[in-house]
């Protein structure tokens, strides 16, 4: 019967020995799953009781994300959903500039009748553990209308913003790269849309923009110091 309860050859062993000994009065209780201890509502000395939780383990390798889709929105939702997986992308305000991706999984059969919303889940994946139950979050769901469309867009990390106005650093020269004020457009999953003041072709900074951000503003304070 213990046997049955996960105990193995080794623990019932254990509990055999002299009632000083140290395996008395202790039942080993293996965890169904590999995971994290993410509630702990037991202390040493309580009394265990049929239907209270002792501990909470969760998997958050994968997480789900819940979300709330407007009315309007649900006829091409579901018709991306014929045409393949849903891609999502989740923001939040904890890691700011940084995009979780996964895939959408459910669309709920109801809507809420006070805010005209269906619930949708997606399955992200979280190998970082950065995600964590009851965060609050921002999804993009990438519908589409089925129709390929070409669009001139930059990696979401090239397009940086200062006083109210976007622009990418394109290269130049050699090691030289220089400011190029431009107007944005939609925004996807994981780049956006630039309007003008850019060519197809062009060379931008991705991973450096920041770095290159950083040095603009500390020269155009030094200006303002020195004026």
């Amino acid at each position: 019967m213990l046997h049955v309860l996960g105990l193995t050859d080794e623990d019932l062993a254990g509990m055999s020995d002299p009632a000083h000994g140290v395996g008395a009065g202790r039942l080993p209780v293996r965890a169904p799953i590999a995971g994290m201890i993410i509630e702990k509502h037991a202390v040493a000395g309580e009394m265990a009781e049929a239907g209270k939780d002792l501990l909470l383990l969760a998997d958050l390798a994968t997480v789900w994300v819940w979300a709330n889709v407007q009315s309007r929105d649900l006829e091409p939702l579901l018709q991306a959903e014929k045409r393949g997986p849903v891609a999502v992308a989740i923001t939040v305000s904890a890691f700011p500039g940084r995009q979780f991706t996964g895939v959408l999984d459910y669309v709920g059969a109801t809507m809420n009748e006070q805010t005209r919303t269906v619930k949708v889940r997606a399955t992200v994946a979280n190998s970082g553990m950065e995600l964590r139950p009851g965060m609050f979050c921002d999804v993009s769901i990438a519908i589409g209308n089925g129709q390929v469309e070409e669009v001139l867009a930059v990696p979401r990390g090239a397009l940086m913003t200062d006083e109210g106005k976007s622009f990418v650093f394109v290269h130049w020269k050699d090691d030289f790269f220089v400011r190029r004020d431009v107007r944005r457009g939609r925004d996807f999953l994981d780049v956006v849309e630039i309007i003008e003041g850019l060519q197809a072709a062009e060379t931008v900074v991705t991973d450096g923009a920041y770095l290159l951000k950083s040095d603009v503003l500390r020269e155009k304070m030094g200006a303002g110091c020195a004026d």
